[in-house]
């Protein structure tokens, strides 16, 4: 699959979990296990290369939030939409994304602060990250 089709899916995943979290504070498990599994299928389709760098971005993408997942401070739609960015695009925008998703995810708790709120949905958070990151590393 070429890698702008692969952004694309992505990019869909990531736009409904986000509605869907902003409405529901839930996403769907089926897009979740859903789309890493259609990732990770895709990739095998394509290389067996290809398919271990995803797999690797899939673990990357679920291990990098599992920790705060544990803690209960992010639900685990939010790690397991990571590892579907991975399963898609592999593990180095994993963690590009993680990063800028940590950046937006700041402001958008400095603004939740402000309006007196103690939680928000985290999930446009990665869905920004996950676009800055494409524009600026990949």
């Amino acid at each position: 699959m070429p890698p702008e089709l692969a952004r694309i899916v992505v990019g869909l995943i990531l736009t409904v979990a986000s509605f869907t979290d902003l409405q529901n504070r839930r996403v769907p498990l089926w897009l979740t296990f859903g789309g890493s599994a259609a990732g990770l299928a895709f990739a095998l389709m394509a290389d067996g290369s290809v398919f271990r760098t995803n797999l690797l971005g899939l673990v990357v993408g679920l291990l990098v939030l599992a920790p705060f997942v544990l803690g209960g401070g992010f639900g685990g739609a939010d790690a397991l939409l990571l590892g579907t960015i991975g399963a898609w695009l592999g593990w180095s925008l994993v963690l590009w994304t993680a990063w800028w998703a940590a950046v937006v995810g700041a402001g958008l708790a400095l603004i939740a602060r402000g309006r007196g709120k103690k939680t928000f949905a985290y999930v446009p958070a990665i869905a920004v990250g996950m676009a800055i990151a494409l524009l600026t590393v990949a």
